[in-house]
């Protein structure tokens, strides 16, 4: 029974919403974009982030700087996102009254900066999240390619330091990296529900938790096996 429903909400408009009768194929081409730029944005920010601090910190291997960036990443890593995210509200849209408190632009207000300025607290706390992952795998894999039989080369041919760490090592350090990242894109999209029920981000993660609320099976079904 359960089959034959699905086959009916995925064949034609892939179904209606009972709350407002909405084919779900509309909701979801509506919603997409946002949630997709939310998600991009997120991804550039952990990846660049990552990838600069994770190498640094093999570079530093054994200093101060590199026991500070691991203990960061861990707290990183432990920190749950609705925390840290209320945080950074209370203490930047609350306290400090420089960005918006939630939702994706203002009525009435246009331009590329107004609508920025709504993405910059949900996207770096989205990112900032992600990024203690990437890089304590990028350190390691910029640790594993410097012991490599090329760089001790590179370094007994007498080449500048920054050559060898940048040439040489960086851009190698990086392909499994970005292989990383690439698998990390589907996730965000489909696990941003937290961040854009706190932040009011008009994306699929906020439409989930509101048809979720509201008892919305069909909706339900459509998000979590587009998610999947």
């Amino acid at each position: 029974r359960y089959v034959r429903w699905l086959g009916e909400l995925l064949h034609g408009n892939f179904g209606y919403s009972i709350t407002s009768g909405v084919p779900i194929k509309d909701i979801l081409l509506q919603l997409f974009p946002a949630t997709l730029e939310l998600s991009l944005a997120a991804l550039a920010i952990s990846s660049v982030l990552g990838s600069i601090l994770g190498i640094l910190s093999a570079l530093k291997k054994g200093s101060i700087g590199d026991n500070v960036l691991t203990v960061f990443g861990m707290i990183g890593v432990s920190i749950p996102q609705f925390f840290f995210g209320m945080l950074c509200i209370l203490v930047f849209a609350l306290d400090w009254a420089i960005l918006p408190i939630g939702g994706r632009m203002a009525p009435g207000e246009t331009g590329i900066w107004n609508h920025f300025k709504y993405l910059i607290l949900p996207a770096s706390v989205l990112g900032i999240s992600l990024t203690a992952g990437v890089m304590r795998y990028s350190r390691s894999s910029m640790l594993d390619t410097m012991n490599k039989d090329y760089i001790k080369t590179a370094r007994a041919k007498g080449l500048p330091e920054w050559r060898v760490n940048l040439v040489h090592g960086f851009r190698v350090a990086l392909t499994p990296v970005v292989v990383l990242i690439g698998f990390r894109l589907p996730t965000l999209i489909g696990g941003s529900v937290v961040i854009e029920t706190i932040f009011q981000w008009p994306g699929i993660g906020n439409a989930f938790k509101t048809a979720v609320t509201g008892q919305n099976y069909p909706l339900v079904m459509m998000i979590a096996l587009f998610s999947v």
